[in-house]
Parts: C-alpha cells; structure tokens; sequence
C-alpha cells in the first residue's frame, strides 16, 4: 500500500523537496536522516536493489531494522517503525537482534513483530488483494473499510443511513456519519470481565461493533511487543491495559 501511495505522489513532489541521505545501513546517514525524531520510520525492501554480495533481497531492509532497534531505545511517544519485506519467510529474522530464533514451521503470523504490526511481507498483501478477490470480491469492501475509504454506496451502512434516517439525504452525509475504524482505551467496568460480555453490550446498548484487541507487553502474558488479536474467544478475560477496535459512528464517545 505504501509503494502505491509513493508511486502516486512521487512524480509531484518537487526535486528540492527530495533528499538523498546516504546508506540506511549506515548509523550515522540513518540519524542525518531524523530517524530519531521520526513518529514513524518505514523500511522498504526492493529486489532490485541488491549488491554483489546479497543473496536475500530482504537482507538490507532487515539490517537497517536492526539498527534502528539500536539508534532509537528511546524514542517519542507513539513512534513507530514498520518493515516492508518481499518474502513472507523472511519475517523470522526480524527477531534475531533480541536473541531469539523463530523456528520455521512456525507460521509467520504467530510471530511477536508479525502480530504486533512491526513488519509486512508483499507477498501476503499481493495474495490477498489479488488473488482472493476473484472468488471473494467483497473484501475489497472490508478493506476499504478498514481503510476508512467509501466504499459502493449499495453495499455499505452509508446506504442503510441514506434509506433509513430522514435527517440525511445525500451519498456525502451519509459516507460521513457511517461507522468506521477506530481504537477506545478499555471501559473501566469491563476490566476483570470477558471479551463475550464487552461484545454484548457494545453492540444491544450502542450499536457499535468490537472487531478485536490491541494488547500492550505484559510480562504476565510473556509477550514483549504489543499485538492485535482479531475476533478474540468470547471467554478471554479483559485487561485494562487493552485497547478495543470497533466500528463505530463518529462522535460516540
């Protein structure tokens, strides 16, 4: 999605507006470059940018992660760095600087910095937009969705508003007032209780959907990064460092 959007805005960028830094394997360039200010750092791996030496085209992009880790123990709040990689099976490697080595029959979406969104594989995001929308084409509808893009007015709760609320009477209210991604921090009388029950009561009391978590590090849990656990079992009981996505209308809360 982000080679998408750069090849769309690149030509109309000016050419004094680009800066080429140096080496992003190279401490000093990644730091002339602000990485240490940045609110978000993305790696991309590019196969046509390897070097006599490499054999993995996902080699550099791992690196310059790795070295960021190092550069940037403490960073702004709320910054962030994301990897995008070629190949799936390279995700693995993402883990070797905190001396941890992912087996290979496990899958890559049960590892830390896969789950936690530190890093993407092209291969996955190809799979899925290209290949699976051909049987299933309602998921370019979901993931528009997620996106917060409008999505075919006779498919979506946009419709259902226009119809239903006399209040509204055009497409762009509609689109405007429909429900859409977003994260609420845990509601203090659901901590200690079941995913089940928040469920429940997100969706009879206020019409607002709960798609999953987002759960912070918890050296209870064993888990050292954050991570999204989608559609959690109705049994899971709530914590109050947990974060909730849901689709809601704007202003909710």
């Amino acid at each position: 999605m982000f080679k998408f959007i750069y090849k769309l805005r690149s030509p109309n960028i000016k050419s004094d507006e680009l800066q080429d830094i140096g080496n992003c394997r190279q401490p000093e360039d990644l730091l002339r470059a602000g990485a240490k200010t940045a609110k978000q750092v993305v790696v991309m791996s590019e196969k046509e940018c390897l070097d006599q030496y490499e054999r993995n085209s996902d080699s550099p992009a791992v690196m310059a992660s790795h070295i960021l880790d190092l550069l940037l123990e403490e960073r702004p709040k709320n910054a962030y760095t994301i990897v995008n990689l070629v190949e799936k099976s390279n995700i693995r490697f993402m883990h070797l600087l905190q001396g941890k080595d992912v087996a290979e029959e496990i899958d890559v979406f049960y590892t830390p910095a896969y789950a936690a969104g530190d890093v993407v594989a092209d291969s996955l995001i190809s799979n899925v937009l290209l290949s699976q929308t051909y049987y299933k084409p309602d998921i370019v509808s979901i993931i528009k969705t997620l996106c917060g893009m409008p999505g075919p007015l006779h498919d979506g709760s946009a419709a259902y508003l226009l119809s239903t609320d006399p209040n509204i009477n055009t497409a762009a209210a509609a689109g405007r007032l429909a429900p859409h991604l977003t994260m609420i921090s845990m509601p203090a009388e659901f901590v200690g209780r079941n995913y089940g029950e928040l469920f429940k009561t997100l969706l009879l009391a206020h019409e607002v959907l709960a798609i999953g978590l987002f759960r912070a590090p918890d050296n209870e849990l064993g888990n050292e990064l954050p991570f999204v656990y989608a559609n959690p079992v109705s049994s899971l009981i709530l914590k109050a460092s947990d974060q909730v996505y849901v689709f809601s209308p704007p202003g909710w809360l």
